[in-house]
């Protein structure tokens, strides 16, 4: 487990393992298959054509998510798959094993589609920096009196870590689909936080049409903060909520998990690249300038608002008490940044004449 966290302690509003930059762009397929052998716990894949050579059948979760994963127009640079999980009850338990490997990833999807059981799962998730996306294919979900679907429990639990996918019934996997990795994978191909989540082609996803069939059941699916694909342009796009469980855009979750990674990776490695920080007030603008460097950097990447002022604050040191001085722990670093968002939709009035 990476002892960054324990070093640098950074909360940002909103946000609540083992994450670095270098995994932000990494989804994790968690599934029952029997294609990894102790001791391995992980493998990792590039291409589709390494995920047929590892045996996984046509026809599994496993081998349909990286498909996916792969065909989209934008792509991951890899996946990662866990070793089979054995039973229901050891998704938590193989989510944990997972958090300790040396291999990072941020993105989690699995075949679990008991909605009390992916709830268990969306929990453990929601005390890491991890995200989940859950699957379903239950037709309750488009029924707005129905309240045990995943995407009314997420919801009803406020859960910032986790979002639920609406899909069809694959025909080989029977009760379920595998197409939730799509949308993961077609915005995991730039910066986390640059891309945001709907309105984006989708490619070997079909459009639920079949079970939402009435712009009722649409509004339904949206309300109850469920994304899902919809045609526009005689093209299939993501649709829907486009939010986390807590009623956040998914790109924000994303885009202030990258601000918090970025910050507690350069400190860190401004802690453990001189032999002393001194406890003075130089000591406190190193600090705040590793803060402002990440801001910039979000800026520049488009992360961070271009018309909105960077403030960085770090306390007067001579100000603090001996007691606080002693525990070498610098306080009161705060920063403030408007994240630049996204436009989705428009009106647009006119009048014509002749």
């Amino acid at each position: 487990m990476d002892f960054m966290k324990d070093i640098v302690d950074i909360q940002i509003t909103n946000v609540t393992g083992n994450t670095n930059t270098t995994d932000l762009n990494t989804i994790l397929i968690m599934a029952k298959h029997d294609k990894l052998k102790a001791p391995e716990m992980f493998a990792v894949y590039t291409e589709l054509t390494e995920v047929a050579e590892a045996k996984f059948e046509k026809t599994s979760y496993v081998y349909k998510s990286a498909q996916l994963a792969f065909s989209q127009t934008r792509r991951p640079k890899q996946i990662v798959v866990s070793k089979g999980v054995e039973a229901e009850g050891s998704y938590v338990d193989m989510f944990e094993k997972m958090q300790m490997i040396n291999q990072g990833w941020l993105w989690l999807v699995s075949d679990l589609r008991d909605p009390v059981k992916q709830l268990e799962l969306a929990k453990a998730v929601q005390a890491t920096e991890k995200f989940y996306a859950i699957g379903t294919s239950d037709a309750t979900a488009v029924v707005s009196t129905t309240k045990t679907d995943i995407g009314a429990l997420i919801k009803e639990n406020q859960l910032s870590q986790s979002y639920a996918w609406f899909d069809v019934a694959d025909t080989d996997l029977k009760t379920y689909s595998a197409t939730e990795i799509a949308l993961l994978a077609r915005c995991g191909g730039d910066v986390a936080g640059t891309v945001q989540f709907l309105l984006k082609e989708l490619v070997g996803v079909p459009s639920p049409d079949s079970v939402v069939d009435t712009k009722t059941k649409q509004r339904t699916l949206t309300d109850k903060g469920y994304t899902f694909c919809a045609v526009g342009n005689k093209k299939v796009y993501s649709f829907g909520a486009g939010k986390l469980g807590n009623g956040e855009w998914i790109d924000i979750g994303l885009a202030t998990t990258w601000i918090k990674v970025n910050i507690r990776e350069r400190i860190f490695n401004t802690l453990t690249s001189v032999d002393t920080l001194p406890m003075e007030n130089d000591g406190a603008s190193v600090i705040e300038g590793d803060v402002r460097s990440v801001l910039i950097e979000a800026r520049d990447l488009g992360i961070i608002a271009n018309d909105s002022p960077i403030v960085v604050t770090v306390p007067d040191v001579t100000q603090l008490s001996k007691v606080t001085r002693s525990k070498r722990n610098l306080p009161r670093v705060r920063f403030s940044c408007r994240l630049r968002g996204a436009i989705i939709g428009t009106e647009v009035r006119g009048e014509v004449y002749e």
